[in-house]
Formats: C-alpha cells, structure tokens, sequence
C-alpha cells in the first residue's frame, strides 16, 4: 500500500526540501518505489536541488489534467532509478487542491508508487492546505530555535486537520553546541510540536554545496546529513533505528 506523505514547516529556513529529497533517495536506495512531488506552487525548488530541472516539461497540473501520463511527468533520477520528481505548476489555479488530491488517488490505486512525499510550500496559507489534504500522514520539520518552535505547535494542528494522520517530527539543522548555551534542544522541539520524533539532521555543508549543484546529498561523501536521511527512511519502513548521538564541531 503507497504511503503518502506530506512534509510541511511553519516557517521557511527549515530545510524542508532538503529533508524530502534525502529521504525521497534514502528510500530510494533502499528499494523504494518513491515519487517527490513540489507543492510549492510558483517558488519550485525540489527539481533544481536534485538537478532534474531542465528535464521537467511537465508538472502535476499537467498530469491531473490528463495531458500525460504520470509515470512521464514524473522525471526519474539517474543516480537513484527508483525516485521521481513530479514538479510544481508555475501557478496557484483554483483546482490545484483537487489536482493533487487527483494524483495521490490514482497513484494509490494504480499501486505506481511505495511512497509519495509531497513537499509542501512553507507557511499555512493555500499551498500548505493543498499539500496537506493530498497526504495520509505528515512529517514536520523544525529548526530547534525559538521562532520556529514558536509556530511548530500550531503547524502540527493544522496538518492533522487536514488530514495528515500519524504526524511524526524532523529537527532538522542541529548544532549542539548552540544548544549548550541555553537554545532549545530536541526535546524542546517534541515537547513543543506534539510530534513523536522521526530523527533530527545535524547541520551540514554537504547539504548546501549538493542543492546548489543540483546532486542529491546522499551522495556526498561521509555525510552525516546523508546518514540521518538514510536512518529516517529506515525507520518509515518500520525498522527500530538508534538516532545518532550528537557530536560538537
């Protein structure tokens, strides 16, 4: 049965899409058949971050429509020959919120897809509406500082009324040794957010030098990024996964 899945955040900075992508080719490495689809209307970033942006013609609008398949809308990734990246219409029409509900059902009935994660816009306007209504769960992913933890209580309410049942939580960008001086931890994330913990992401350049190149950063090499991708997936897949200790620079 597909899991889908919508990856949302209050607020922008989080990493949100970098966290779809690792994930999308962490489950793709593991044998998953996985489809990424920007929700983010007009602001598309998760084709450049995987460099498929030059190949994709064609959008989810286009597909809901029937203009083309789904299978060639979605562009695959050469590395990861598992994922596909559907990407986002250059605008916000009125039928958008039924389009990706659309391309979520048939994917779930024509069995296409083991999972679909769907990168929502940040924010909790329109776009995150949309997203959120296509999925049947929801990861929200935090940065442990107080402004967006400010938000992430409210995020997680709004993602389970619309819809996005089992919410499960990323912090993502960690640096311990902020945290040692008093900021938010882990902790205070959970706590604040009502989420149970997914895994957290520690921060890593790796992450910005590989979206600015367009290479999924599961690539790059002795990435802890990387590896905190690859233990979320694992544990999507129902797979007990210690979370990586904390390490200060």
């Amino acid at each position: 049965m597909t899991q889908t899945i919508v990856v949302a955040s209050g607020k922008g900075g989080t990493g949100k899409t970098s966290v779809t992508a690792g994930v999308g080719c962490a489950l793709a490495e593991l044998g998953c058949r996985c489809l990424l689809i920007d929700a983010d209307v007009g602001m598309q970033s998760l084709d450049m971050a995987l460099g498929v942006h030059d190949f994709a013609a064609f959008d989810f609008a286009d597909a809901a429509r029937g203009n083309i398949a789904l299978a060639d809308a979605a562009v695959p990734l050469a590395d990861f020959p598992q994922l596909a990246v559907l990407a986002a219409p250059p605008e916000l029409e009125e039928s958008s919120t039924t389009m990706l509900r659309t391309i979520t059902r048939n994917v779930r009935e024509m069995e296409l897809y083991d999972f679909v994660l769907i990168d929502a816009p940040a924010g909790l306007g329109t776009g995150f509406q949309m997203a959120a209504r296509a999925a049947d769960s929801g990861i929200l992913v935090a940065t442990a500082d107080p402004i967006c933890l400010r938000g992430s209580e409210r995020t997680a309410r709004e993602l389970m009324a619309c819809g996005a049942a089992n919410l499960r939580l990323v912090v993502n960008r960690v640096r311990p040794e902020l945290m040692s001086r008093g900021l938010p931890n882990i902790d205070d994330a959970i706590d604040l957010s009502g989420a149970q913990l997914l895994g957290y992401v520690p921060e890593d350049k790796a992450v910005i030098v590989s979206a600015a190149h367009g290479i999924p950063s599961l690539l790059a090499p002795r990435s802890r990024a990387a590896q905190a991708y690859r233990n979320i997936a694992r544990r999507l897949l129902g797979e007990q996964v210690p979370v990586m200790k904390l390490r200060r620079r």
